[in-house]
């Protein structure tokens, strides 16, 4: 999946001048180097461009590369304390366990229309390239790169993790001060039917599990024990998933 584009122009710029180029090198053990070149104008067709001579990119040129698009692919600003991982374009955090009113839709009349507070286990959830995913986590605590995911116990999510975001309305921009924005588009949204099977560890699966949960919000059926476990950790997960789409 090729990136996502910066977006570096003001709403209200009129015009842009090309001041200097950044050329990338790169090895096949992984090793990079960059070289800054001058922009000439030809001689003799001023309206022309010419890339000048290379030097070898200083810490101080490729620092003012990354001020100049930092407005759009960086966040600055106090860190949140549920966020676990950021990039240009990707964020990661956590939800401890809690209760939340969640909203259903559905054309099985074992559910129907209904909506309910219930506790729900403790979540993972990721933005990265243009997807947005969710995952459960055993335990109710700050996780960290090697802890192990599990499916999140929702219908509307994808194997893989991904949610189906159908008509939901998403924060525009991508960084840690939307994290509240984008779990209260989760959470409102209307869970219509499972888009995979074998989703939790409970006779009947999601259907039946939602089922139960919603008849009696009280009961708190929505535990550690009934989590179908992924074959991912959180590092890994983000590794796949900001290199590729899952679906």
């Amino acid at each position: 999946m090729s990136a996502a584009p910066v977006k570096i122009i003001e709403p209200d710029a009129t015009s842009l001048s090309l001041q200097s180029a950044i050329l990338l090198y790169s090895s096949g053990r992984g090793d990079v180097y960059a070289t800054v070149h001058a922009i000439d104008t030809h001689p003799e067709q001023p309206e022309r461009r010419l890339l000048g001579a290379g030097i070898p990119a200083s810490k101080s040129a490729l620092a003012a590369f990354a001020a100049a698009v930092s407005d759009a692919t960086s966040f600055t600003g106090m860190i949140p304390e549920r966020l676990l991982y950021t990039a240009p374009n990707a964020i990661a955090w956590w939800l401890p366990s809690q209760a939340r009113r969640v909203w259903f839709k559905s054309t099985d009349p074992a559910i129907g229309s209904v909506s309910a507070v219930v506790t729900h286990p403790p979540l993972f959830f990721l933005v990265a390239n243009d997807a947005w995913y969710i995952a459960a986590l055993a335990d109710n605590k700050r996780p960290l790169a090697t802890t192990k995911l599990y499916k999140a116990p929702y219908f509307n999510v994808w194997d893989g993790n991904e949610i189906c975001t159908g008509n939901v309305g998403l924060p525009s921009h991508t960084s840690p001060d939307a994290i509240k924005a984008y779990e209260n588009a989760f959470f409102r949204s209307n869970f219509t039917h499972p888009n995979q099977t074998k989703l939790v560890k409970y006779p009947g699966d999601a259907t039946a599990l939602w089922s139960a949960q919603l008849r009696d919000p009280e009961q708190i059926l929505l535990t550690a024990d009934i989590l179908q476990p992924t074959k991912e950790t959180i590092a890994q997960f983000i590794a796949r998933a900001t290199t590729e789409k899952s679906r």
